[in-house]
């Protein structure tokens, strides 16, 4: 004698499947096209050096985009030295070339506005 071997519960299933005219699945068609990462912006990065003591020093940076909108600001630096400290920004290095981006209270600049930043470093 036959007999089930689960429960005598009700089952339900759900598939998401389109069958077309002619019993076959439709065609997808293609697949859609990435849109292009945007241009970066171009900005204006000037720096100075606010204190020299032989050993060290303390320069002052300022990044003004070119872009009307605000926009997320960074800029590439080559620091002569070991960052110390730094003020306004973050960066995730400490000497050589480094990029540094805006601190999340002046995360964005724009052509009207500038980012300023600073870092003191030991040679």
């Amino acid at each position: 004698m036959w007999q089930r071997s689960d429960s005598p519960g009700a089952f339900y299933s759900c598939s998401d499947v389109v069958i077309g005219r002619d019993g076959t699945a439709p065609n997808p068609g293609p697949a859609p096209v990435p849109a292009p990462a945007p241009a970066p912006v171009k900005r204006r990065v000037t720096g100075a050096i606010a204190s020299d003591w032989g050993s060290g020093f303390c320069a002052d940076v300022t990044v003004r985009p070119a872009s009307v909108v605000p926009v997320m600001w960074s800029a590439d630096l080559q620091v002569g030295g070991t960052i110390t400290s730094i003020w306004d920004a973050t960066t995730p290095g400490s000497s050589g070339t480094v990029t540094v981006r805006g601190a999340s209270w002046n995360p964005t600049a724009s052509s009207g506005s500038r980012a300023k930043s600073g870092y003191c470093a030991q040679r």
